[in-house]
């Protein structure tokens, strides 16, 4: 015999997945690429645009943020190139206090700040287009350490560049987002 419990739960499953077709993931992916431009240049002045290549950069900042949609998970993460981050710290930070010590600490936390803006933004379209989601604070994490906890199963992948002020037009910070 079947539980009440986990009809309630397929229910809510299939109900879930019936929302989340193409042409509402597509429209998610405009609030990410447009909460995230949006918000580096509002906060930082900090031009930044979408881009088609993503690179696995070998020194970065990760943070996660979850989100609860019934028995469903929502997890987003951003991938911070690290040289990207101490350009935004040193607009915050006086000169010569962001330092090899410093920089992880006030990185993590920098892109904790920068997280929760734009997903409060993605919270708000969410819960406008029927949903009701409940959101953790974001946690970052170096990303040796975070390398394992990113997920196979990525339904959005958004990719930015902008130019760096010692390299070229590259790729500076990724967003995925999948569902668990």
């Amino acid at each position: 015999m079947v539980s009440k419990t986990s009809l309630i739960r397929e229910g809510l499953s299939v109900l879930l997945n019936s929302k989340l077709n193409d042409d509402f993931l597509n429209k998610l992916k405009v609030v990410i690429n447009d909460s995230t431009i949006e918000s580096l240049d509002q906060i930082f002045g900090y031009k930044i645009e979408t881009s088609r290549a993503c690179e696995k950069y070998d020194n970065s900042i990760v943070a996660f943020v979850t989100f609860w949609e019934g028995i469903e998970t929502f997890k987003f993460c951003f991938v911070f190139q690290n040289a990207f981050l101490q350009e935004l710290l040193n607009q915050i930070y006086p000169e010569g206090s962001v330092t090899k010590d410093t920089f992880e600490e006030l990185g993590k936390d920098t892109a904790c700040e920068i997280v929760n803006i734009i997903c409060n933004k993605i919270k708000a379209f969410l819960n406008k287009n029927g949903f009701y989601s409940i959101m953790n604070l974001p946690y970052a994490e170096v990303q040796n350490a975070a390398v394992n906890s990113l997920s196979n199963d990525v339904a959005i992948n958004a990719n930015f560049s902008a130019g760096l002020s010692n390299e070229s037009s590259n790729s500076v910070m990724y967003v995925n987002f999948s569902v668990e």
